[in-house]
Protein backbone atom coordinates (compact mmCIF):
# COMPACT_ATOMS: atom_id res chain seq x y z
CA UNK A 1 0.00 0.00 0.00
CA UNK A 2 1.27 3.43 -0.40
CA UNK A 3 2.19 5.24 2.30
CA UNK A 4 0.76 8.90 3.42
CA UNK A 5 2.16 11.93 3.56
CA UNK A 6 1.83 11.75 7.66
CA UNK A 7 4.44 9.13 7.96
CA UNK A 8 7.00 11.20 6.04
CA UNK A 9 6.68 14.39 8.70
CA UNK A 10 6.87 14.41 11.87
CA UNK A 11 4.20 15.70 14.08
CA UNK A 12 6.72 19.25 15.01
CA UNK A 13 6.93 19.80 10.98
CA UNK A 14 3.14 19.24 10.27
CA UNK A 15 2.31 23.45 11.52
CA UNK A 16 4.91 24.74 8.99
CA UNK A 17 2.98 25.41 6.15
CA UNK A 18 2.83 28.09 4.26
CA UNK A 19 -1.18 29.64 2.58
CA UNK A 20 -0.30 30.39 -1.15
CA UNK A 21 -3.94 30.91 -1.95
CA UNK A 22 -7.48 30.62 -0.98
CA UNK A 23 -9.02 27.88 -3.37
CA UNK A 24 -12.47 28.49 -1.88
CA UNK A 25 -15.44 29.75 0.34
CA UNK A 26 -17.92 26.85 2.16
CA UNK A 27 -20.90 27.09 4.70
CA UNK A 28 -18.47 26.29 7.24
CA UNK A 29 -14.79 27.46 6.30
CA UNK A 30 -12.35 28.20 4.01
CA UNK A 31 -10.66 26.02 1.88
CA UNK A 32 -6.36 27.04 1.12
CA UNK A 33 -3.81 25.82 -1.11
CA UNK A 34 -0.45 25.79 0.98
CA UNK A 35 2.60 24.56 1.17
CA UNK A 36 4.55 22.32 3.27
CA UNK A 37 7.78 24.24 4.18
CA UNK A 38 10.01 21.35 4.69
CA UNK A 39 9.30 18.91 2.25
CA UNK A 40 7.86 21.34 -0.61
CA UNK A 41 4.59 18.87 -0.69
CA UNK A 42 0.89 21.22 -2.03
CA UNK A 43 -2.32 20.12 -0.27
CA UNK A 44 -5.57 21.52 0.37
CA UNK A 45 -6.49 23.12 3.71
CA UNK A 46 -9.52 23.02 4.62
CA UNK A 47 -10.26 25.91 7.96
CA UNK A 48 -13.39 25.63 9.86
CA UNK A 49 -14.60 28.96 11.09
CA UNK A 50 -15.06 29.18 15.09
CA UNK A 51 -18.89 30.77 14.94
CA UNK A 52 -20.21 27.34 13.57
CA UNK A 53 -19.53 26.05 17.22
CA UNK A 54 -21.86 27.73 18.76
CA UNK A 55 -24.32 25.45 15.97
CA UNK A 56 -24.32 22.82 18.36
CA UNK A 57 -24.05 18.76 17.77
CA UNK A 58 -25.23 18.88 13.80
CA UNK A 59 -22.63 20.92 13.27
CA UNK A 60 -19.80 18.49 15.17
CA UNK A 61 -21.80 15.64 13.55
CA UNK A 62 -21.31 17.05 10.00
CA UNK A 63 -17.54 17.59 10.47
CA UNK A 64 -17.04 14.21 12.19
CA UNK A 65 -18.58 12.37 9.27
CA UNK A 66 -16.75 14.57 6.69
CA UNK A 67 -13.52 13.47 8.10
CA UNK A 68 -14.27 9.93 8.40
CA UNK A 69 -15.99 10.08 4.68
CA UNK A 70 -12.28 11.03 3.45
CA UNK A 71 -10.16 9.11 6.01
CA UNK A 72 -11.58 5.88 4.37
CA UNK A 73 -12.79 7.12 0.66
CA UNK A 74 -10.57 5.10 -2.31
CA UNK A 75 -12.62 6.82 -4.92
CA UNK A 76 -9.77 9.01 -7.47
CA UNK A 77 -12.47 11.48 -6.91
CA UNK A 78 -12.23 12.33 -3.42
CA UNK A 79 -9.22 13.65 -1.98
CA UNK A 80 -7.83 11.76 0.99
CA UNK A 81 -7.34 13.30 4.24
CA UNK A 82 -3.74 13.19 5.21
CA UNK A 83 -3.87 15.42 8.17
CA UNK A 84 -6.90 16.48 11.05
CA UNK A 85 -5.78 18.82 13.59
Amino acid sequence: TKKGCFEKISKNQILRLFAIEKLGKGSFGDVYLVKHLVSGTLFAMKTLAKRNTSEGTNWLRYVRTERDVLVGSTSPFINKLNYAF
